[in-house]
């Protein structure tokens, strides 16, 4: 339902992040919604072996300066569609306030949580936390042009780290999709829940 680019513009805009490092992808894909990303998933995984050098490279802004945002074979950009917000800030269930307790993290529990997709970009979800009275305080110095999706994975962090710590302190859960095409939610758990 997305786009696909493999014009020489594209690919060589692409080829770049905010690193010092260049690398040209054979495809740039832009998805409208996770269908698209769990069918090239699937389409990727059924073909590794007619084409060993496939690969997905997510991306959202480019902001990433150690290259993560830039591959040889299939870029996956999430900023063009996928870049809205999904609900909230909402109230956290009882659950969640009893499995995180007083704090998450390095912060003091805020009694509510806020649902995007990964292309959104950190300027607009911080108007809305902002009206709310809220922070998400793992900003980097690239947060009026960085997406949320990037700060996730790479784990981002700013100058507010050490005290309130990186984005994986804020994340509740995570809707991933893994490399059988199907869609998962991932939660973070404590060593004394593994049996």
């Amino acid at each position: 339902k997305g786009e696909a680019k493999d014009d020489e513009e594209t690919l060589v805009k692409y080829s770049h992040d905010a690193s010092l490092l260049e690398v040209r992808p054979k495809l740039v894909l832009f998805p409208k919604d996770s269908e698209d990303v769990k069918n090239l998933v699937k389409w990727v995984e059924e073909n590794k072996e007619k084409y060993p050098d496939l690969s997905i490279t997510p991306r959202c802004a480019g902001t990433d300066m150690s290259g993560g945002a830039i591959g040889e074979s299939i870029i996956l950009d999430f900023s063009r569609y996928m870049n809205k917000l999904i609900g909230g800030p909402l109230p956290l269930d009882s659950t969640s306030k009893k499995k995180f307790g007083k704090k998450f993290g390095n912060y003091p529990l805020v009694p509510s949580y806020i649902t995007v997709e990964p292309g959104m970009f950190y300027r607009d979800f911080e108007k809305i936390t902002l009206g709310k009275g809220l922070i998400l305080p793992c900003y980097t110095a690239s947060k009026s042009i960085n997406a949320l999706g990037g700060m996730f994975g790479n784990n981002s962090a700013g100058e507010r780290t050490l005290k309130y710590g990186k984005t994986e302190d804020y994340i509740l859960s995570a809707k991933v999709v893994l490399s059988d095409g199907e869609e998962r939610i991932v939660n973070p758990f404590s060593v004394s829940e593994i049996s």
